[in-house]
């Protein structure tokens, strides 16, 4: 009886990968993966990439903010300045939340083919409590290509 496991991103089942979404679905046979880890690490496909524009959200909303002038009798008056600012912590908002999903601080796997590396996020393996299981099936299926860092 085969294992089978499986996220919003792929499916381990009966000897195959499963890999669904990004740029196309694949059907990939255990035996054509060179590598595969369990780390902490980001899912998103660039990272470096989202880290910056959430800095550079993060950052120009703080120097808008300091450019202001806040009066207090004005402030509650005018209905422009609380719209302004509720649209800038809105984006800062967003900042922020691109910057957390850029660190590698995430449970994923990565899967190297060849000599390509797929990351994804086993987080509904983790909300399974099942992550022991899934290091077992990895370990039993993959033998010396699997590798386990994930703390």
């Amino acid at each position: 009886m085969h294992q089978s496991f499986s996220t919003k991103d792929f499916i381990f089942s009966n000897g195959m990968l499963c890999i669904y979404g990004r740029t196309k679905n694949e059907e990939i046979p255990f035996d054509r993966v060179t590598m595969i880890e369990l780390k902490k690490g980001s899912d998103l496909k660039r990272p470096k990439l989202a880290f910056l524009f959430g800095g550079f959200l993060v950052i120009l909303c703080v120097k808008i903010l300091s450019t202001f002038n806040f009066d207090l009798g004005e402030f509650f008056a005018s209905g422009a300045i609380l719209r302004i600012l509720s649209v800038l912590f809105f984006v800062g908002g967003i900042g922020m939340y691109s910057i957390y999903s850029a660190l590698p601080i995430h449970p994923v796997v990565e899967i190297q083919i060849k000599n390509t590396k797929e990351t994804f996020s086993i987080v509904s393996i983790l909300k399974k409590r099942s992550l022991d299981k899934f290091s077992r099936f990895l370990q039993s299926e993959f033998g010396t290509k699997f590798k386990k860092s994930l703390v």
